[in-house]
């Protein structure tokens, strides 16, 4: 079974390359607000393929549960361990933990092709095979990728797809966008915290009617009921920052720490919008 252990990101910002491993996690700066996390693969003598996680958070922190259920968000990759890690050419990257005894999955049909005469696949446990200049069109070349190249690879599919719910807000402030992507939910900024408010009776009340056979549910601590699980279940990094305050007729979740509470706050408007999800989670919840 693989250990993990993981550490904070202030830890330990730089790593020589030749303590790098197969297994190590580590985390880099998308933009000011927004992290990204993945896994070393493998090393080789000329390459190190690594796998970025279909995960962003608003803080440089993963869980064991994240890193468990994680899919990849593209094709591995290679990467550069001594410009990114070591050298700290490029971007701000940092290992943040290992998994002992990690053996990779899912990879038997992953190849990157290096040569030309003759062209040669190669996967991540470094076994070569030549192949046809024809069979190598479809395979990803044995290159090391730049942290601004990479982030590309990012930026596309976060422009495409809602990364396993935690996609956040790049801006810190409450703007004009977060506030209309979460509607009908609203966000209040005071001197301490940042609440996240829904005026309840309304809004997506239906699937709690059909849960309870058209008895009315849907109050403001059902919603609570509904949020704690799916903290959970989905975020679990951010269950210790977010704190709860519901009325008969409102939900209320608030936070001392912004990117908690905007992460939170779009992850959870994202999940209400996807019902079927939304449906699974509250036929679980515990509710008053």
């Amino acid at each position: 079974m693989n250990e993990l252990i993981l550490w904070e990101w202030d830890k330990k910002e730089r790593t020589m390359r030749r303590y790098i491993k197969s297994g190590d996690i580590f985390c880099f700066q998308y933009n000011e607000d927004t992290y990204c996390f993945g896994r070393i693969i493998s090393r080789l003598d000329i390459g190190t393929p690594a796998e970025i996680f279909d995960y962003v958070s608003g803080i440089p922190t993963i869980s064991k549960e994240i890193i468990d259920n994680a899919s990849r968000m593209f094709h591995p990759i290679n990467i550069n361990v001594y410009a990114l890690f070591d050298r700290k050419a490029m971007g701000e990257w940092r290992i943040i933990g290992h998994c002992n005894n990690f053996k990779p999955s899912n990879v038997d049909d992953i190849f990157f092709t290096f040569g030309i005469a003759p062209c040669k696949k190669i996967d991540v446990h470094g076994n070569e095979t030549i192949i046809t200049q024809g069979e190598a069109k479809d395979i990803p070349k044995l290159i090391f990728l730049s942290d601004n190249d990479i982030k590309e690879l990012v930026k596309s599919k976060l422009k495409k797809d809602y990364i396993n719910h935690s996609q956040i807000s790049a801006e810190e402030t409450i703007d004009v966008d977060i506030k209309e992507e979460i509607k009908p939910f609203i966000l209040s900024e005071s001197t301490y915290n940042v609440s996240l408010l829904l005026n309840v009776g309304s809004y997506k009340n239906h699937l709690f009617q059909v849960l309870f056979k058209n008895e009315f549910r849907g109050n403001g601590y059902d919603w609570t009921s509904l949020a704690k699980i799916f903290l959970k279940e989905k975020l679990p990094h951010l269950k210790a920052s977010i704190q709860f305050d519901p009325e008969a007729d409102m939900f209320c979740a608030y936070s001392e720490n912004k990117k908690a509470i905007f992460e939170f706050a779009v992850a959870f408007h994202a999940m209400c919008e996807e019902e079927n999800l939304m449906k699974e989670l509250l036929a679980r919840a515990n509710l008053d």
